[in-house]
């Protein structure tokens, strides 16, 4: 992709990185033939290397971007430094949780966290920050007061229910559903889904600080 536009720079760095490693590629997929100028190199297919859409690695991969997604926003929202250590508890479902387990060293270590706990079950011990992502539910440790707790879920939950109110009226306009593409009425359902599952989860959680 650079190659058009910084061809000499492109060259070297590719005539430095077949001296490197001159077997390059995607064992059992593809390989890449490192013996010619980069300019008559082949491009990777339009449609990709299907062999790679594995639902499990994309899953585990998501999981991970969620984790990092949830303690960061607990940071901001708790006014944590990123700088910080923070102590974490990631509650991950049975099913997920091998995978998740196995790479969470990425999550620590793209999240600041100094102590990554990492289960199938678990509860929200006082003073800690909470959210909800998805099957995912991320505990920070000590990073808040059950006060200032429940005041921010139950912004955050006001401002849920206002976007699930919208999403119900926008999908209950039969003219939207009858003109709008399909893919587009479908996206927006999607997002209700998760809306929904969102609040549900900050309920829940509002009802914990509240006992």
């Amino acid at each position: 992709m650079w190659h058009p536009t910084i061809p000499f720079i492109t060259e070297r760095l590719w005539k430095g990185l077949n001296e490197i490693a001159p077997q390059r590629g995607l064992p059992g997929i593809v390989g890449l033939r490192t013996d010619d100028l980069l300019i008559r190199a082949e491009f990777p297919p339009v449609e990709g290397y299907p062999a790679l859409e594995d639902a499990g690695v994309l899953d585990a991969f998501a999981d991970l971007q969620d984790a990092v997604r949830g303690v960061r926003d607990l940071r901001a929202k708790c006014c944590v430094p990123p700088k910080d250590a923070v102590t974490v508890t990631v509650v991950v479902p049975a099913e997920h949780l091998e995978a998740f387990a196995s790479h969470a060293h990425i999550v620590r270590h793209m999240a600041g966290i100094g102590d990554l706990r990492v289960a199938a079950t678990g509860k929200r011990r006082p003073n800690a920050g909470t959210v909800t992502i998805r099957h995912l539910r991320i505990f920070v440790h000590d990073v808040s007061d059950d006060a200032a707790e429940r005041a921010r879920v139950q912004k955050e939950l006001e401002a849920l229910e206002k976007q699930v109110a919208g999403k119900e009226a926008k999908l209950s306009n039969a003219r939207f559903v009858a003109n709008a593409k399909p893919e587009v009425v479908g996206a927006e359902r999607d997002r209700l889904a998760e809306l929904t599952l969102q609040r549900d989860a900050m309920r829940r959680h509002l009802a914990e600080l509240e006992d």
